[in-house]
């Protein structure tokens, strides 16, 4: 995976403060999204001792509220991944469903709870994208509520 670039927020008193984007393409080849990811530093790589619940948390919190989400995305939309807890708690919901596409992790189960509070972001005018997606069965009613599959 190739990040076009590594944003990092010039306020001296939160010195450490890094996102990445990947553009995610349309067929025509013109950027349609980014998906926002968490990196710790100006090295283009992901930690996987790092906590993936406290890497979006920082996502977030860097996006929206320190850097800007503007400033990142360019007018775009923002994937963000959203991890089972995460959805269970409604957490997507707090952010403008204009902006935002919650992506769902390939770690997240298909429960009826994770169906039901996808359902609801869907009803209320979100857009779910199903991340790193290998086919199983039991993900048939997550594939009916996605717009969005990558493989």
């Amino acid at each position: 995976m190739v990040c076009e670039k590594i944003i990092s927020a010039m306020n001296p008193s939160e010195p450490n403060i890094f996102v990445a984007r990947q553009p995610i393409f349309k067929r025509n080849k013109e950027v349609f999204a980014y998906e926002l990811l968490f990196r710790s530093g100006l090295t283009n790589y992901f930690d996987p001792l790092q906590d993936g619940e406290e890497a979006t948390s920082k996502v977030i919190t860097n996006s929206f509220l320190l850097i800007g989400i503007a400033s990142i995305t360019e007018g775009k939309k923002a994937f963000i991944n959203f991890s089972e807890e995460m959805l269970l708690k409604g957490y997507p919901s707090l952010f403008s469903k204009e902006i935002t596409v919650v992506e769902v992790l390939e770690t997240v189960g298909a429960t009826p709870e994770v169906v039901a509070a996808c359902g609801k972001l869907v009803e209320a005018g979100y857009v779910l994208a199903l991340d790193d997606f290998l086919y199983e069965d039991r993900f048939v009613p997550l594939i009916k509520l996605a717009r969005i599959i990558k493989f």
